[in-house]
């Protein structure tokens, strides 16, 4: 009797970890065709049909141009966050969850959410699948909130052209240059910050 449940048990275990690999790969299958969507960021929705379409309020999807346009004109995610607050613009946002679903609301803006609109690709028009991988191993530990960005050369799918968008792929490009040559490092020319010392090492 032993042995007979032992034999069950392994042969579950086995069609249990090829239901888990059929499942990722019709995932993957689906992805490689730029049709897979959990969810799409501010200034997007998901129609019925399951394809991708700008948001259908018009204040929305001036926002979002908004952004980008002060973007190039000032040159920083923090300056950008600066003036939409003195300027009091908001964020649309389509609620997930609750009994909101789907509904416009506008929020505040954050630094986290300007970054992660000007890193989108898919405001470029451009379908990707892979930029946060999730790793196993990280999914029970305390820290697993915390997943690295992958760089763009290691995404599984990045299809271009593929949905509506609110900029050009060279622009989304250069903005993700300017926003690396932002940081503080010793590869970057970081951003001017104000103080009686500014010019010194240029006047050198």
């Amino acid at each position: 009797d032993r042995l007979l449940l032992g034999l069950k048990g392994i042969m579950s275990e086995m069609e249990l970890h090829i239901m888990r690999n059929r499942l990722e790969r019709g995932r993957d299958h689906k992805a490689s065709r730029g049709e897979l969507f959990h969810s799409v960021p501010m200034g997007y929705v998901i129609l019925p049909t399951g394809e991708v379409d700008f948001d259908p309020d018009e204040q929305a999807r001036n926002v979002m141009r908004l952004v980008f346009e002060k973007f190039d004109e000032i040159g920083s995610i923090y300056g950008l966050f600066h003036w939409l607050i003195q300027h009091d613009v908001q964020m649309p946002v389509r609620a997930r969850t609750g009994a909101n679903k789907g509904q416009l609301e506008w929020h505040r803006p954050s630094v986290s959410a300007l970054a992660q609109v000007l890193r989108h690709p898919i405001y470029a028009g451009a379908y990707s699948y892979g930029r946060r991988p999730t790793d196993r191993k990280r999914k029970f530990s305390p820290g697993n909130s915390y997943r690295p960005w992958v760089p763009m050369e290691q995404w599984k799918v990045l299809i271009k052209d593929h949905l509506p968008a609110y900029i050009s792929w060279d622009q989304f490009l250069k903005n993700r240059e300017r926003i690396k040559q932002n940081q503080n490092a010793s590869d970057t020319t970081g951003v001017p910050r104000a103080g009686a010392a500014l010019l010194t090492g240029i006047l050198v």
